[in-house]
């Protein structure tokens, strides 16, 4: 697994690992349907790496009761794996963040919105070199992403829907439904005990003035269907600016 992709496997964040492969694909599109939020506010982000470089400022609605927002640095010890991010969430919710080191931290159950990207504008340019390079063929990118898709319902047990080329405001996404099942060591009475955490999550990525910008939004307190279609919505709020 590539450095970039551990990064985002680790915050959540499914790397756009794919990005507009030059193949034709069956895209299953994500709509909104008829489950809505009731009562959103508007939400800012302005996003700034660890050099000071302002990649954008970040508008979307979000729940009204999304009154919690903070900022860290998710790190680890690889080139390119940490990330800057930025999560929103109930207060009724833990404050959590991860990081690549132990001991883990990890999500146990809430309505998470989080977006995320790469410290320095030089992980950006080497992903880019990584997508771009000469020898890696439609027929690879085709055979990867097919692998991509299995491992993700293999892994979490459920169909996964997904439109990789979906315009949100004039930006360009990949995004993704999917479930996805995390396995964490507990101690109970003196012995380590498997516990698993089962999150509906939505993940869409797109690329903004050359930086690549990922979003997520997780939840385990809607039903699968019902909150693929309130997570999209909650995209279709987002501005990059």
């Amino acid at each position: 697994m590539e450095n970039y992709q551990k990064v985002i496997a680790r915050t959540g964040v499914i790397s756009n690992y794919f990005m507009r492969p030059t193949y034709l694909i069956v895209i299953i599109i994500l709509s909104i349907g008829c489950h809505k939020i009731s009562s959103t506010k508007r939400h800012e982000f302005r996003l700034i790496d660890e050099d000071s470089l302002v990649l954008g400022v970040v508008t979307c609605r979000l729940p009204f009761d999304f009154d919690t927002s903070y900022q860290w640095i998710n790190s680890s010890d690889c080139i390119c794996c940490d990330a800057v991010m930025y999560r929103c969430h109930s207060r009724k919710f833990d404050v959590i963040a991860e990081s690549g080191f132990l001991p883990d931290s990890h999500l146990d159950s809430g309505f998470y919105f989080t977006i995320s990207h790469f410290t320095t504008i030089s992980c950006d340019t080497s992903r880019e070199y990584y997508h771009n390079r000469l020898h890696v063929t439609s027929d690879d990118k085709k055979r990867r992403f097919e692998q991509f898709i299995k491992e993700l319902e293999k892994s979490g047990g459920a169909r996964v829907t997904f439109d990789t080329a979906i315009i949100i405001n004039k930006n360009l996404y990949d995004v993704f439904c999917f479930t996805e099942k995390n396995y964490y060591k507990v101690l109970e009475n003196d012995s380590s005990v498997i516990n698993t955490v089962v999150f509906n999550t939505l993940s869409a990525h797109t690329k903004y003035k050359g930086r690549y910008i990922g979003f997520s939004i997780q939840s385990n307190i809607q039903p699968r269907d019902s909150f693929c279609q309130i997570a999209m919505e909650i995209m279709k709020s987002v501005k990059i600016e």
